[in-house]
């Protein structure tokens, strides 16, 4: 019966979510396992600062920990303009630094896209740019030396913004038009360098905005379980 249960639920889980993401980087590797694009990684401090470390399952070198650096990438189908999108990762946070988990876009109003986290002001922000039409700033404690789940939905007229599964900030209506550049790990819309000393893991970008329940299925998902939809690996997402 606790088995029937068990695949019960992974099923529901399968049909409620049944989207695949544009991008996955479970960074086992610089590469994509999922869509096309290789990370590099641009020192901003000393080269071995930065490296691979164990992710949430304790595997060995399967996340990347950015101490003082910035990594980019070239992704010819990020979503742009007005279309609607889903990001999603995984940060283990060492310190109280101010920094920027991931952005996009141009320093224009409703340009950019992204997310900071400022542990020091207890906020977390998404970052449109253009003021306080753009720039929402949300109260939330960061929880340090412990691995979070960070996800941000934009469906075409609204941002949201999740963690660990829960919704915390919006809908934020907003007109945003996203404006093509490379997508950036700890640097801000502006350009100032953000990287902190964090872990990453398992970034997810769709071309779709997920649901609250898929949100809350993606934070869930675990090793052992089978993959909530064809394509996506189980390897490294793990629940909290």
């Amino acid at each position: 019966m606790k088995k029937l249960l068990h695949f019960c639920l992974l099923l529901l889980g399968a049909i409620s979510f049944g989207q695949t993401p544009l991008y996955q980087f479970n960074f086992q590797t610089a590469s994509a396992n999922i869509g096309t694009g290789t990370f590099n990684f641009l020192s901003s401090g000393t080269p071995t600062n930065f490296g691979y470390v164990g992710d949430r399952s304790d595997k060995a070198l399967n996340a990347i920990w950015m101490l003082k650096q910035k990594a980019s990438a070239t992704l010819p189908n990020l979503p742009t303009g007005s279309s609607a999108r889903t990001i999603s990762c995984w940060v283990y946070h060492r310190s109280t630094e101010h920094v920027s988990l991931f952005s996009y876009g141009f320093q224009a109003a409703g340009q950019s896209f992204g997310l900071e986290v400022i542990p020091a002001n207890n906020q977390v922000a998404f970052t449109g740019f253009g003021g306080a039409t753009y720039d929402k700033f949300i109260t939330h404690t960061t929880v340090l030396n412990s691995w979070t789940h960070y996800a941000v939905t934009f469906d075409g007229g609204n941002v949201r913004v999740y963690i660990n599964g829960q919704l915390i900030g919006g809908p934020y209506l907003m007109s945003l038009s996203t404006a093509v550049s490379a997508f950036n790990l700890g640097v801000d819309v502006g350009g100032t360098a953000r990287p902190g000393n964090i872990y990453f893991d398992e970034l997810n970008i769709f071309s779709s905005a997920l649901t609250p329940t898929q949100i809350t299925t993606l934070f869930r998902q675990n090793d052992s379980q089978t993959p909530l939809q064809a394509g996506i690996p189980s390897n490294g997402l793990v629940f909290a």
